[in-house]
């Protein structure tokens, strides 16, 4: 047990513990405030980012839409080009047979 003689002693140590953990504390909250400003320029950051991102996935839409008519205009033009096939095929078959009843040469 403390002696009452070293009860001032006591009681100044403890006051000067107290005033150490306030300073102490003044350090965390200055340090947490430092911490919230730049979590703030963090989440400004972010946001711009989320905004390029939101421009980007607009233009990528905008893209595959574009992407889309190309593709159904290649498909029509690969049934136009399947159709001429088909027509050329006919002419040959009918060139060769033209060819076939003509009387040979001598």
């Amino acid at each position: 047990m403390t002696d009452i003689a070293d009860l001032p002693r006591t009681v100044g140590r403890l006051e000067n513990d107290v005033a150490s953990i306030y300073d102490m504390l003044t350090g965390v909250q200055a340090t947490l405030a430092d911490h919230g400003r730049r979590f703030d320029g963090i989440t400004t950051i972010l946001a711009d980012h989320d905004r390029r991102f939101d421009s980007i996935t607009t233009i990528l839409a905008d893209h595959d839409r574009r992407f889309d008519s190309i593709t159904t205009i290649l498909a029509d033009h690969d049934r136009r080009f399947d159709e001429h096939d088909r027509r050329f095929d006919k002419i040959d078959e009918t060139l060769a047979e033209i060819l076939r009843r003509l009387p040979e040469a001598s």
